[in-house]
């Protein structure tokens, strides 16, 4: 029970560093130029959700 409380903590601690933004062209050709860790994660990211909101929109048959 120790170790989930003090996971917990640890979470909430970490939380306020995690955020999402949005990143336009040009950071993220800077990003990718500099090898940025983060372009990987970023892009993935976006995938996913372009992937999520085209399946709602076939679900709702908003797409052909």
């Amino acid at each position: 029970m120790k170790r989930l409380m003090l996971a917990a903590i640890a979470g909430l601690m970490l939380a306020p560093l995690c955020q999402a933004q949005f990143m336009d062209a040009d950071d993220l050709n800077t990003f990718c130029q500099q090898k940025h860790p983060v372009v990987v994660g970023y892009v993935a990211g976006v995938l996913d959700r372009w992937s999520r909101d085209l399946h709602h929109a076939e679900m709702s048959d908003v797409v052909d």
